[in-house]
């Protein structure tokens, strides 16, 4: 009998492109900031008030890396999982930084409904880019690959979020 790890079977994080599943990730944290700047008043210290002016999400993911040697495993890409270099995904070929494609991160919960499973939308952020990639390997451990991104919209679960505007300004 074979072990199939849980990076590969058990993972709760998809990177989509294309609606294309790509990678899983084993460890996913994310950050929404809305940035605000103060508005001020003359004859006054204090500020009037805040006022958001923008609105940012980022993070962070963790693969644990696997070579073309891993193609004897169920569910494993029989060239490697290096999503750096995926196609129209290839975020860190200076030459091709410009035309790679975003892509979606998607948190799901499995849930077993009756005989079956659903898989239920926890977190989905959308058009994200790659920022940072780095890696890291100890004795005894597999080579972990962190990368750090940035999106547009975050989505939670059930609240749908949406765009502000339709940059009709911008043309």
């Amino acid at each position: 009998m074979s072990y199939i790890p849980a990076f590969i079977t058990g993972a709760s994080v998809k990177i989509k492109l294309a609606d294309k599943v790509i990678a899983y990730a084993q460890d996913f944290s994310y950050n929404v900031t809305v940035a605000n700047i103060p508005i001020e008043s003359m004859s006054r210290y204090e500020v009037a008030s805040n006022e958001p002016v923008a609105y940012f999400v980022d993070g962070t993911i963790s693969i644990i890396k696997y070579t073309s040697e891993a193609k004897g495993i169920s569910g494993a890409n029989t060239a490697g999982n290096s999503l750096g270099t995926i196609g129209e995904f290839d975020q860190f070929n200076p030459a091709k930084i410009l035309e790679s494609a975003t892509f979606e991160i998607e948190v799901y919960q499995r849930s077993k409904v009756g005989t079956g499973a659903t898989l239920t939308n926890v977190v989905k952020i959308h058009n994200c880019r790659f920022t940072r990639m780095a890696g890291g390997i100890s004795k005894r451990s597999v080579l972990t690959e962190q990368f750090a991104f940035v999106g547009i919209l975050l989505d939670q679960g059930e609240a749908q979020v949406n765009i502000t505007g339709d940059d009709q300004d911008l043309t």
